[in-house]
């Protein structure tokens, strides 16, 4: 599939039939979402979509370290999790969708190849190595019966967006999550006393 510069490709899942469908939620802005139903219990260690730019980025982010090959931005550091690659004529950003998706041992990663272009997202086991370095570990054992998977893609244009683009999208967070989230925190009133117990 080709959507915003990026071609993409997932691995298959033994006994599922994967469709993968992209629905435009505003200009610039696709919610994507890889789908099935697994029929009996699938250890598949690691499952991954790629997403290679079609382009030369001049400009890439990650949220988080992968210094070698193996390691990987688990879901733990996750906070406005987002992976971005650009040029001159746009930014790119993918964003994985964790609407419903809950903690346990299969985790949801993100993953940067710079060289090649890729940006992966994928399902495996993880453990901790050194100080917050994550390594996928390959366990992941997909459950019987509907599997869905999902991400956004951005694509940022404009002079605004190019110099910085993590302003839209961390506007798309706070207006999607944060704002919520924001007004189920207690009432902090006045800071001082925040301020000295603190420091």
């Amino acid at each position: 599939m080709n959507i915003a510069r990026l071609t993409f490709t997932w691995d298959p899942i033994p006994g599922t039939e994967l469709s993968c469908s992209a629905v435009q939620e505003a200009e610039g802005r696709w919610l994507v979402t890889v789908a099935g139903t697994i029929p009996q219990d699938a250890p598949i260690g690691d499952w991954q979509v790629r997403l290679r730019a079609a382009f030369v980025p001049a400009f890439t982010y990650t949220p988080h370290l992968t210094p070698e090959e193996g390691t990987v931005i688990d879901m733990h550091v996750f906070r406005t999790p987002v992976m971005m690659m650009g040029d001159g004529k746009s930014v790119i950003c993918v964003l994985p969708a964790m609407e419903g998706v809950s903690g346990g041992k299969n985790r949801v990663y993100m993953d940067m190849d710079v060289p090649n272009r890729v940006m992966t997202l994928g399902i495996s086991t993880t453990r901790v190595g050194e100080h917050v370095i994550y390594h996928r570990t390959n366990g992941a054992v997909l459950p019987a019966g509907a599997f869905r998977f999902r991400f956004r893609i951005m694509k940022l244009t404009g002079s605004a967006a190019l110099r910085n683009p993590f302003r839209p999208v961390l506007a798309w967070y706070w207006e999607n999550f944060g704002r919520a989230d924001s007004r189920r925190l207690p009432a902090m009133g006045e800071l001082t006393r925040y301020v000295d117990h603190t420091y």
